[in-house]
């Protein structure tokens, strides 16, 4: 029972489907930005992980005075410190040290300045726990790109966005000290 001055309220369809149409563009716009974080914090979660590998290995390398490798197994997608005198099979679990990368990271490039011989994916310590000039490019599957330059004096480890090379990294230091 209504009465004649009673009047009901309610959303016409017109305006319905404007409120969808903005939310709809909201969540288009919002989402990938989402996404991206959560993908970029597991690329960066990645690095952090390798370089604490990486600083793990160079002490390992300076307490026992011998040369450690730093392996990247790209079906694995896992890098594996051991000591270049021991095999991988006879290796315990406290003289080998690995780190599993998740599904949707990579490592595309291991650049050595001074390659002497060692695998092309991997990373060479000496006993001082010092490496070559290196550049390690990872990947996530969206595209998005981080380096980490190791410098040959083990406390330097710069963590770069983007692919960056050996070379290029030269050029910004040489136009940083200008």
């Amino acid at each position: 029972m209504s009465t004649a001055g009673s009047c009901e309220r309610g959303f016409t369809l017109l305006e319905l489907i404007v409120v969808m149409s903005l939310i709809s563009l909201s969540t288009g716009f919002v989402l990938p930005q989402i996404y991206s974080a959560f993908s970029g914090g597991e690329l960066r979660s990645a690095v952090r992980r390798f370089v604490g590998l990486v600083a793990e290995t160079g002490q390992e390398a300076r307490l026992r005075r011998t040369a450690f490798i730093l392996r990247y197994d790209r079906e694995q997608r896992s890098f594996i410190a051991a000591s270049i005198d021991e095999t991988e099979e006879g290796l315990d679990n406290e003289a080998q040290r690995k780190i599993q990368l998740g599904d949707s990271v990579r490592v595309t490039e291991i650049a050595a300045a001074h390659r002497s011989g060692a695998a092309e994916m991997s990373i060479l310590f000496d006993q001082r726990g010092y490496v070559d000039k290196t550049a390690v490019c990872f990947r996530h599957e969206n595209g998005d790109e981080m380096t980490v330059m190791l410098s040959p004096f083990l406390g330097l480890t710069k963590i770069i966005d983007g692919r960056v090379s050996l070379e290029e990294d030269r050029i910004l230091l040489t136009q940083q000290a200008q």
